[in-house]
């Protein structure tokens, strides 16, 4: 091909810049210079724009030691409400989870740390988000395992519950399960299972205060396979008779309000099993049918503590027997046998019931004094009669609690008795007492309390009021008193 080299081609003029290309090009100048300048500056001189970017903040900086203190402050395992724009749904996250998304460095030492993820807690009828997460990071720890089954659960699949890593197993059924098309099968599951490491069981079949029989087909032991460290065992609104879990070690019990009531031959051979290591007792509502006199008496000799709890509904329930109540905690007094028992609690009894106690106690001692150092009344009403007679029964009380009630006449009684010794000569009532916990009582009768036992020589140690008490009222008590705490009493 032969090249035009004699063709005319026309030559274009260049056009003047217009001014926003002058600008353009004054812009780029002024940003190489600036670029130029800052490379030439002292690394001290420069803009620390990336030691802000990678700096860390004070949460970061938090030593894992305060971490896994925090990480442990969270007692009941609580979780907390998140909002998800995209769903624009709440959640409820475990704590675990929203410690972890804190910071990177949180993040690594919540990963790090199995102990943070050995409390499970999760719903049958509802998507385990967080079941599998927990189970992988608490790698070989023993876990602590809650499992509530509600309506339209699935099938019961007992190998969820990891009962070979599993310390503590609580399993709760809400009422609209409590039948034996729900309860049946998992307690059957349960039948031949092992569990090693089982420290504590609870299975709940009704919601608080409610009366509700399940009717459950299934009756015998559960965990047949062993579970040879099971101390504390919990069983809400289902009959010992029905589910029976290994109680040779057992330390401690509490039965609630059970659907079927075991007969009092079936309540010894209960007690009997455990006899020599229950230490801790709790009775709430009607645990025992009584039939006629009582004919068998369990000797409880590793006893301390002993809670007896009537429902605050029991009254629906009485009908036209108005002195069940009574016989039945006259005759539970009489078939126990507890003479190293030091802890008493009680709750929701009438001042007749109380004073049924009392008598209780007087025969739990052949009429010596016992040797009782704690008594707790919830929600009793206690006269000047019952108050004198508790002083009189039980002169060796460390510790003293009355909540749900007026303290008033309680209070006169130790008054009345303290003015009328003398420091010299004879103690005044409760002379061991150190601790007093109240949530109604008059002011000035507290305040004449404190300042007679101080001058009698055994003053109040430790006093515990109600958090609504007006700051000078806890002012002058602290000046009184060597410690004094506040709570939150229901009344």
């Amino acid at each position: 091909m032969v090249p035009y080299a004699n063709t005319n081609i026309p030559t274009i003029p260049t056009p003047a810049p217009t001014a926003a290309v002058a600008q353009g090009q004054e812009f780029d100048a002024t940003e190489a210079s600036l670029i130029q300048t800052v490379r030439e500056l002292e690394p001290s001189r420069r803009l620390p724009f990336t030691y802000l970017r990678v700096s860390e903040s004070a949460v970061s900086r938090v030593p894992e030691e305060i971490l896994a203190l925090i990480f442990k402050a969270d007692p009941h395992h609580a979780r907390q409400a998140i909002f998800v724009p995209t769903s624009k749904k709440t959640i409820l996250v475990p704590f675990a989870v929203v410690v972890s998304h804190v910071s990177r460095a949180w993040r690594d030492a919540a990963i790090r740390d199995p102990f943070l993820w050995t409390k499970i807690r999760f719903m049958m009828s509802e998507p385990n988000r967080y079941y599998h997460l927990y189970v992988e990071r608490s790698q070989s720890r023993v876990l602590d395992i809650s499992v509530a089954c509600n309506g339209n659960d699935r099938v019961f699949d007992p190998s969820i519950l990891h009962l070979h890593r599993c310390r503590k197993l609580s399993i709760s059924f809400d009422t609209s399960c409590n039948s034996s098309s729900r309860v049946s099968p998992i307690l059957r599951c349960l039948a031949t299972e092992s569990a090693p490491h089982l420290e504590s069981f609870k299975i709940d079949l009704q919601a608080p205060d409610s009366n509700e029989d399940g009717e459950i087909d299934f009756t015998g032991d559960i965990f047949a396979g062993g579970a040879p460290i099971l101390s504390s065992v919990k069983l809400y609104g289902i009959s010992p008779i029905l589910c029976r879990p290994p109680l040779g070690a057992v330390t401690h019990l509490k039965l609630r309000n059970p659907s079927i009531l075991p007969a009092l031959s079936h309540f010894y051979d209960l007690l009997y099993v455990m006899a020599s290591s229950l230490t801790h007792l709790s009775l709430a509502g009607m645990v025992v049918y009584f039939e006629g006199p009582v004919d068998l008496f369990v000797d409880l000799p590793a006893l301390i503590s002993l809670d007896i709890r009537l429902l605050d509904n029991i009254e629906e329930d009485l009908d036209d027997e108005e002195d069940v109540w009574d016989n039945y905690i006259s005759r539970l007094w009489e078939c126990l046998k507890m003479p190293a028992l030091e802890t008493l609690s009680m709750c929701h009894l009438s001042d007749e019931q109380l004073w049924v106690c009392s008598q209780g106690l007087y025969r739990q001692n052949h009429g010596a004094k016992t040797t009782l150092k704690s008594l707790s009344l919830e929600n009793i009403k206690v006269d000047e009669a019952t108050g004198d007679e508790m002083l009189q029964l039980c002169p060796n009380i460390l510790e003293f609690s009355l909540t749900g009630a007026e303290a008033d006449p309680i209070m006169g009684v130790i008054l009345k008795n303290t003015n009328h010794t003398n420091s010299f000569a004879t103690a005044p009532p409760w002379p061991s007492l150190r601790r007093i916990a109240i949530a109604l009582c008059n002011d000035e009768l507290l305040r004449t309390v404190v300042l007679a036992r101080k001058a009698a020589g055994h003053p109040i140690a430790e006093l515990c009021l109600d958090n609504r008490l007006p700051a000078d009222q806890l002012d002058w008590f602290r000046q009184h008193v060597e410690t004094v705490s506040t709570v939150y009493f229901t009344q």
